[in-house]
């Protein structure tokens, strides 16, 4: 199966990154205008919730856009920390695909919350378990995202509502003439999948990064 992944990342604070990657499920390489249009799905998804980010600019979409197929993986042996653990790698070099970064419109959400806080939508695919969930930390967040210590109802509300979109939109659109599907890739199995809901609810949480 062809995966395609890029990043979006925008300041935090400093040289502080808030960085979130994205797999899509493809039939192939895509052109230059197929990669532009799935770059404007995404810019859609983070210019629906622009209302709740802090008054800056949005995250950058797709600086680098790879393209690769599963059997270009070689899963990890035995789990980290363990004795005989191997990491994943490529034993094929993904191929860096032509592409046109797209950046999210400014924040409108006035000041900023602190900088660890984000609010997270979960992925979810036919396969349950953590290789077949996906988590995407909103960040960069104002004022307007909290309500007492929560996050605000509106923001809820829109955040669904752009995930949902979000699905149908990269579904919408076409590569080498079949459609392409959201997906979540798990480096310990080797495998995309397609995304079938996602969704966030009134919890924060802190953006890390998962050890691979």
């Amino acid at each position: 199966m062809p995966v395609l992944s890029f990043d979006a990342r925008g300041t935090v604070a400093g040289s502080n990154l808030a960085v979130n990657t994205w797999h899509v499920q493809a039939t192939g390489q895509p052109t230059l205008s197929e990669a532009n249009s799935l770059m404007g799905v995404f810019k859609t998804f983070y210019d629906a919730t622009a209302a709740y980010r802090k008054n800056a600019a949005g995250p950058i979409i797709g600086q680098r856009l790879l393209y690769w197929l599963e059997s270009w993986w070689t899963k990890p042996v035995g789990k980290p920390g363990q004795s005989g653990y191997v990491k994943g790698f490529f034993n094929t070099e993904p191929v860096i695909v032509a592409c046109t970064p797209a950046t999210a419109i400014t924040g409108t959400g006035g000041v900023d919350l602190p900088p660890q806080l984000a609010s997270v939508v979960s992925w979810r695919t036919a396969i349950s378990g953590r290789s077949g969930r996906g988590r995407t930390y909103l960040g960069l967040l104002g004022t307007s995202a909290m309500t007492a210590s929560n996050v605000s109802s509106a923001f809820v509300t829109a955040a669904n509502t752009a995930a949902a979109n979000l699905i149908s939109g990269v579904k919408a659109l076409s590569i080498l003439g079949a459609p392409p599907n959201l997906g979540v890739w798990s480096p310990t199995k080797g495998v995309i999948r397609e995304v079938l809901s996602g969704s966030m609810d009134a919890t924060f949480d802190t953006m890390r990064s998962r050890v691979k």
